[in-house]
């Protein structure tokens, strides 16, 4: 299965809008 690549960031996008404030805020400090 492939995909192009503007539907992976629209995908990656999505998972990035769905952390919470927290989790962003944590991943961002390692």
């Amino acid at each position: 299965m492939s995909v192009d690549r503007d539907e992976v960031n629209r995908i990656a996008g999505l998972a990035k809008l769905s952390l919470d404030d927290g989790e962003a805020d944590r991943l961002a400090e390692e």
